[in-house]
Formats: structure tokens, C-alpha cells, sequence
């Protein structure tokens, strides 16, 4: 008889992450664990949002994007630096219930889920 292949990793049942999401998408699986990060800066008002976690708290090794931002489908996580995580933004996918995009504001708080949560978790002290 053959076995089926398993494809999620300890770490990734327990916690949960994009890429095990993207992977197994018929697990009905959610997140446990998530990043909470402040929008710091418009660089460019409506079209892009500076985070404050970088590889410092979200592990960045499985390349870009290295989150996704909850409720914002329309939110793409760039490259970040070791303190930031600039995000773009098109604001064709999310629109409020007035029907206009919500533009996020200075002190925004924001949910990511990381693409690769078993070392993100390793970079924090605790919960």
C-alpha cells in the first residue's frame, strides 16, 4: 500500500502560516499565530505603508512577500529591512462600506500573517 505524502511540518499544524495555507488550502486551518505591526509612515499616501517589523520580528528567509496582511488582499508586503516592512497598496481589491478604499492612517495597527512562521516564532522571547 502507499502512504500519502504529508506535507505539513509540526510547527506549521500548531501555528499555521501563508505558505501552509497556499499549499494545503482543504485543511480548514487558521492561524494561531500572528504579527501585529503599526503603519509608521505614508511614503507614498494610497499607494504605499511602512510597517514597523522587519526581519528583527518576522522571519524573512522564504523571500518576498514575507506576510500578508490581514483583511488587506490588496496590501503586497515588499522587501523589508531589518526594522520596517513597506507594504503596496491597491486599493482595487478592498473598498470600506461607502465604497472607497480605506486609506490606512500613522498608528494603524495591523495583523500579518508570516509566509514562514516556525522561525518567525524563534525570533520572539515570548507570546
Amino acid at each position: 500500500s502507499v502512504w500519502p505524502v504529508h506535507r505539513v511540518s509540526p510547527g506549521t499544524v500548531v501555528f499555521h502560516d501563508w505558505r501552509g495555507e497556499r499549499q494545503n488550502p482543504g485543511l480548514g486551518l487558521v492561524p494561531a499565530a500572528v504579527l501585529m505591526a503599526r503603519v509608521v509612515s505614508l511614503p507614498a499616501p494610497g499607494r504605499v505603508a511602512t510597517l514597523d517589523c522587519g526581519s528583527k520580528s518576522l522571519a524573512a528567509e522564504a523571500g518576498d512577500p514575507a506576510a500578508y496582511v490581514l483583511g488587506r488582499p490588496g496590501w503586497t508586503a515588499m522587501g523589508c529591512s531589518e526594522e520596517h516592512l513597506p507594504c503596496s497598496i491597491d486599493n482595487g481589491w478592498y473598498v470600506d462600506a461607502a465604497g472607497a478604499p480605506p486609506a490606512p492612517k500613522r498608528g494603524d495597527v495591523m495583523f500579518l500573517v508570516p509566509e514562514h512562521i516556525c522561525p518567525t516564532v524563534n525570533l520572539a522571547e515570548k507570546a
